[in-house]
């Protein structure tokens, strides 16, 4: 994971918005067990300059709605998942970001979008 996803770990910075979707954390000593599987709609974000990277936590079977994104935050200019080569299908609105789930999943736990801007 680290060999593909590591350029959205080393060296970037906490965005403004530490994330969206369902997943609550149930924190305190031993409480793991009570925290429920994150889904493809939990995603985290991380920044290094013009690049923001959307972590999504488990792999996506349908379209993928990043409402964090909509045009009035960002200008998005190009979005690619790390670790593939496939062309990435998205749209930016005043609704968010919308990218169509990739055909080929790469790796097994966190998959990341490199969304680029300006």
């Amino acid at each position: 994971m680290v060999k593909v996803n590591g350029e959205a770990i080393y060296d970037t910075r906490p965005w403004e918005i530490f994330g969206e979707g369902p997943a609550e954390v149930i924190e305190g000593h031993l409480s793991e067990h009570k925290n429920k599987d994150n889904t493809e709609k939990d995603i985290r974000f991380t920044t290094n300059g013009d690049t923001l990277y959307a972590t999504v936590l488990d792999w996506p079977t349908e379209e993928i709605q990043i409402r964090t994104l909509d045009q009035d935050k960002l200008n998005i200019k190009d979005i690619s998942l790390l670790g593939s080569s496939e062309a990435i299908t998205w749209a930016q609105s005043e609704q968010g970001v919308s990218i169509q789930a990739p055909k080929v999943k790469v790796g097994k736990y966190a998959f990341v979008f490199k969304i680029t801007t300006n």
